[in-house]
């Protein structure tokens, strides 16, 4: 892979992070980071209330929209709010299965989490286009453009080399469906050169006429149907 990019990037240098972009780097992470955990835990809220488990889709929910709290937090560039994990089991522990399965559904708490994570997610765009924004990024935009410009061409090259393959063997086909043809004439030029001959050789030896020696008009050749007594020989 370094070989192919080395390639593809030839004449360009490749960017060197300095301290502040590893800073942005590591930060980029930590908000995908933080945003593919919210997403793994709202399906499983999800799936959760499909299968009744409105207790532990309620507890879930809660560490959801503290995760989604978290990564606001890092998107608007504040301090990570302290850990909630002890202030969140409290609050699990003191509801009872039934109010859990209510508030699952209660105020569209789930679908509350599904549009917050969905802003979420377009605010990380934005700032991965502004202020978090490192010079590899141009980088990589620019390998993979050409990375799918060469990819275009070998299936251009490809297409072309079928096309040319497909009329190369159709005129291999044509050719030898010509040179069959030119062997059966051929062919038959012999045979009806030997069967002169014999008749050339049957009429001087007999001094007759090959409808006397033959006893008939005409066998089944080019001549039949025809009075031969008049055909030059």
């Amino acid at each position: 892979m370094r070989a192919l990019e080395t390639l593809l990037m030839l004449g360009v240098r490749k960017p060197r992070p300095n301290a502040k972009d590893r800073q942005k780097t590591a930060m980029r992470a930590r908000i995908r980071d933080g945003l593919r955990a919210c997403r793994a835990r709202r399906d499983s809220v999800a799936a959760l209330l499909e299968q009744g488990a409105g207790r532990d889709a309620y507890a879930l929910l809660l560490r959801l929209h503290a995760g989604l709290a978290d990564t606001a937090a890092l998107l608007e560039n504040n301090a990570l709010p302290p850990d909630t994990s002890e202030r969140l089991d409290a609050l699990y522990a003191g509801v009872s299965e039934a109010a859990a399965a209510d508030l699952a559904r209660a105020g569209d708490m789930l679908d509350q989490a599904s549009r917050l994570l969905a802003l979420l997610e377009k605010a990380r765009l934005k700032r991965l286009k502004t202020d978090l924004a490192v010079p590899m990024d141009a980088y990589a935009r620019r390998l993979n453009r050409r990375l799918h410009g060469v990819l275009a061409l070998c299936v251009l090259l490809c297409a072309g080399l079928i096309l040319s393959w497909d009329h190369l063997a159709e005129k291999r086909m044509q050719e030898a469906a010509a040179f069959l043809e030119l062997q059966r004439q051929e062919a038959a030029r012999d045979v009806l050169e030997e069967i002169a001959s014999l008749a050339a050789r049957a009429k001087a030896a007999k001094k007759a006429p090959l409808t006397e020696i033959t006893g008939r008009e005409c066998t089944r050749c080019g001549f039949e149907g025809r009075d031969i007594r008049h055909t030059p020989e």
